[in-house]
């Protein structure tokens, strides 16, 4: 007498739906996981990768006289800290709103250093007929010198401290638009950079306030009054963060146009 096998494959399609199911809950529970570590981290690396932004950013942007790319070492020091604001939570990146700033700077560095490169070509290409390189490195610090002086205006090409490298410079096709588009991504460059760190001033003055409160919260009677006030207090002070945060904005979005 032969089994009929076919009275086990109820149970053995019900044994594989059932591994299957298993096998997407464990990977979805890895994947929960995964992203909670990723909150965690950036809740705890935020608060010091700011502070160091802060740091490399309150002495002011660098200039290279060597050439018109942003150092690399401070482009580097400003990435590394956005690098660490990775991963955050949807409310993680909503206590901290200056993390937007930081990427619009680093954004900023990059196309500054693509134009800067450009430029430099450029210059070192048309000063270089028929002079020494002693010349050749002399009249393009000059021009870099005047490209590089305060942007404000950007519409404004300041004078080159040379007659004959400001008629070749006016001379050169595109050149002079090329530094105008430099000079706006520049400006907006230091607009960017002077909203953040009067921005983390605020913040940081907001915060020490907050504290003071939330103290003296700590001794009202009742634990209900206790967690109200501390409620409070918290709503109080992000929307405190994002209506500076938003001000601060719009000192970016009022300089030159997006490059």
């Amino acid at each position: 007498m032969s089994f009929d096998w076919s009275s086990l494959l109820p149970a053995l399609i019900v044994a594989i739906v059932a591994g299957a199911t298993a096998g997407v809950a464990l990977d979805i529970a890895r994947r929960v996981e995964e992203v909670r570590g990723q909150h965690r981290r950036f809740d705890e690396a935020a608060p010091a990768a700011l502070a160091t932004a802060q740091e490399i950013l309150v002495v002011g942007l660098p200039k290279d006289p060597s050439s018109l790319v942003p150092p690399d070492n401070f482009v580097r020091s400003l990435r590394e800290q956005v690098v660490q604001l990775r991963g955050g939570s949807r409310a993680g990146f909503e206590t901290y709103p200056a993390i937007d700033m930081l990427h619009e700077m680093t954004r900023l560095l990059e196309n500054l250093a693509v134009r800067g490169r450009a430029i430099d070509g450029t210059l070192h290409a048309v000063l270089s007929p028929g002079r020494s390189e002693a010349e050749v490195r002399l009249y393009t610090k000059l021009a870099r010198q005047a490209i590089q002086k305060d942007p404000r205006p950007a519409e404004d090409v300041p004078r080159i401290e040379s007659e004959d490298v400001q008629k070749i410079v006016d001379g050169t096709y595109g050149l002079t638009d090329d530094i105008l588009k430099y000079r706006e991504i520049q400006e907006r460059l230091h607009d960017a950079r002077d909203a953040f760190v009067d921005h983390w001033w605020a913040v940081r003055q907001m915060r020490l306030d907050a504290g003071t409160r939330l103290a003296s919260a700590g001794h009202l009677e009742g634990a209900w009054a206790r967690a109200k006030a501390r409620r409070e207090i918290e709503a109080q002070l992000k929307k405190d963060v994002h209506a500076d945060f938003a001000r601060q904005w719009k000192r970016i979005e009022a300089g030159v146009r997006r490059p």
